[in-house]
């Protein structure tokens, strides 16, 4: 019997191949545990390149959460507008001008009208400006009124400087004439440049005036102006209301008061968050309740000051505090106050609010006549208690009557909009600069004139081809067809403007245009005056010497297409309805009946 025998490796051969079989175990092992390690120990141990996208992430994060702080009116809405002017909005400024006398760049941005300064360089440092007209939604006339003010410049001199600044512009360029100067911007932080240009109605009844005096008793227009926030720049102190630990040990040369002293004013965290048996920050340690020193140039200031100008908890000063005195005693007043008074004056004012924002004091507006800066992105009730000038009178019970949880709540919605009073070069986001930008973003949907060529109508409701009699319906339709509409156009009233003068007197015995120099006469008949609305096609609506807009309205109700003939009117939800789509909006001096019989029947309808 035979049998075969297996043949047997040599030991050696055997040996190497179980030694390569270990080694590869034993690497697989460690490659198994290294990716176990990396992927467990990654996210909390980021490697060296890391550290740096997550610190950008979370300041990402944390700016997007300061956006949608309650400090805004709407803060989604503001998120939304403000992304969509830094992608879109373009301003083209216009290059016309002797530059020593209009538009060059101050050499210092300091002083109290140092607003118009930076704002004339942030302009020029931003990507805004574009230098192709055609797609810029405003136009910056660089008018610096405070500039000429400061050559010697007479006011009357100013006024003639910039009438004849601004016709060389409308004789030069189309594009003021194409919206009688709506889509026109200036900025001025002068008082004085303020009057000069009230000197030429155009610019103030037309174009923005951006202003560090936004009175109402100086010609302010709130839905059309922007107020410019008035800042002293630099700041002779840091912020007050945040970093605690740095301002402790930098401001112990300016700042009179230890740190347990200032309490709230220097932290940003709430008084009720802190250990009162560690007798820190307990804002019951600041010694004044309100605070205000300056001259009485206005009725409110000179109120003030009688009333509480020896009161023991209000620190009230007639004029500001002298110099002399100390090294920035003036400033150092807001750190230890509570609330900080911003009485109206007599010129511009606004410099004493965005003082008290910046050193942490709640400021507290005593005026019937201001417009707020950025009223329309920040509610100021969050961080300023506005009163009534009629309230100085019960000035100090209102405040004692704010709790401490209330002063709380003010001062951490005041630290988040310091950033908003801020100027920069360049200018930063969300600072000074950018808030006004947006500003004037939300004001750039203006009316554009085209002369005879009429825009395009909106289709606001379709018009019914059959009557309703017998109802009471018949009113708030329209009982003809387009086509049945026989007369071209139609107004009646009486000639209370010179607009209206020169109407009746034009057309009042045209055959097309049914004009009439009184409102119909009820006698003739019921209704007749609203019945001539539905035979026309157009509907003139002047300018009058009393309230004149039912007549608009009027139109608009019967279905008679508005044709607005006036200088010098601010049609209603004008930032919100694009009103050239459903109206012919003319300039006074243009010429009626052609224009109108220039609208084919297809616009007609539209």
């Amino acid at each position: 019997m035979w049998s075969t025998k297996l043949s047997q490796p040599p030991a050696s051969s055997y040996c190497s191949l179980q030694s390569s079989l270990l080694s590869l175990a034993i690497l697989t092992l460690l490659s198994f545990t290294y990716l176990s390690l990396k992927s467990f120990h990654s996210p909390n141990s980021p490697s060296s390149e890391t550290p740096s996208l997550i610190v950008q992430s979370s300041q990402v994060v944390r700016a997007e959460q300061e956006v949608l702080s309650d400090v805004y009116n709407s803060p989604e809405v503001f998120r939304l507008n403000y992304e969509e002017m830094e992608r879109k909005f373009k301003v083209f400024i216009y290059k016309d001008g002797d530059p020593k006398t209009f538009y060059q760049t101050p050499r210092k941005l300091t002083g109290k009208y140092s607003s118009e300064g930076y704002f004339f360089q942030n302009i020029r440092e931003s990507k805004f400006v574009t230098e192709d007209p055609n797609e810029a939604h405003l136009f910056f006339i660089p008018i610096s009124c405070h500039k000429m003010r400061g050559k010697g410049t007479s006011y009357e001199n100013m006024t003639i400087i910039v009438q004849n600044y601004v016709d060389s512009l409308i004789a030069k360029y189309p594009y003021w004439n194409r919206t009688m100067g709506a889509d026109h911007f200036f900025v001025t932080c002068h008082d004085v440049g303020v009057r000069a240009t009230e000197g030429y109605p155009f610019l103030v009844k037309n174009a923005i005036r951006v202003v560090c005096s936004p009175s109402y008793d100086v010609g302010y227009i709130p839905h059309k102006d922007v107020a410019l926030p008035q800042v002293l720049q630099p700041f002779a102190l840091p912020a007050g209301g945040n970093d605690i630990e740095n301002r402790s040990l930098r401001l112990y040369k300016s700042v009179d008061l230890p740190t347990k002293d200032r309490c709230f004013v220097c932290t940003h965290f709430p008084c009720n968050t802190v250990d009162p048996s560690k007798d820190r920050c307990q804002s019951n340690r600041l010694t004044t309740l309100g605070f205000w020193a300056g001259h009485r140039n206005s009725k409110i200031r000179v109120i003030l000051a009688r009333q509480w100008e020896n009161d023991t908890e209000l620190d009230i000063s007639n004029n500001r505090i002298n110099r002399a005195t100390g090294p920035l005693v003036y400033q150092k007043r807001f750190y230890r106050t509570k609330f900080c008074i911003c009485p109206g004056g007599s010129q511009v004012n606004s410099a004493r609010i965005t003082d008290s924002i910046h050193y942490g004091c709640v400021p507290v507006i005593l005026s019937d006549y201001y417009d707020l800066p950025f009223n329309d992105i920040i509610d100021w009730c969050k961080f300023a208690v506005v009163l009534r000038e009629k309230d100085v009178y019960d000035l100090k019970q209102i405040l004692k009557n704010i709790t401490q949880e209330e002063f709380a709540t003010l001062h951490n919605n005041l630290v988040k909009v310091q950033k908003h009073f801020q100027w920069n070069s360049p200018p930063i986001r969300h600072d000074a600069f950018h808030m006004v930008m947006h500003e004037l973003w939300l004001r750039h949907h203006v009316i554009k004139f085209n002369g005879c060529k009429v825009p395009s109508i909106l289709r606001l409701y379709k018009v019914v081809d059959a009557m309703l009699t017998g109802s009471l319906r018949l009113y708030k339709s329209v009982d003809l067809p387009t086509k049945d509409r026989t007369t071209l156009g139609f107004w009646a009233g009486h000639r209370s403007s010179k607009i209206r003068v020169i109407l009746a007197r034009q057309w009042e015995n045209d055959t097309e245009l049914d004009i009439s120099n009184n409102r119909i006469n009820r006698a003739t008949g019921p209704l007749v005056y609203q019945k001539r609305f539905y035979r026309t096609k157009f509907c003139i609506c002047l300018g009058g010497s009393q309230v004149n807009s039912a007549r608009i309205t009027d139109s608009i109700h019967y279905g008679c297409v508005p044709v607005i003939l006036s200088d010098y009117y601010d049609l209603p939800f004008n930032d919100i309805v694009d009103w050239h789509k459903f109206a012919v909006v003319l300039r006074e001096k243009d010429d009626l009946k052609q224009i109108l019989k220039n609208i084919t029947q297809e616009e007609f309808v539209t």
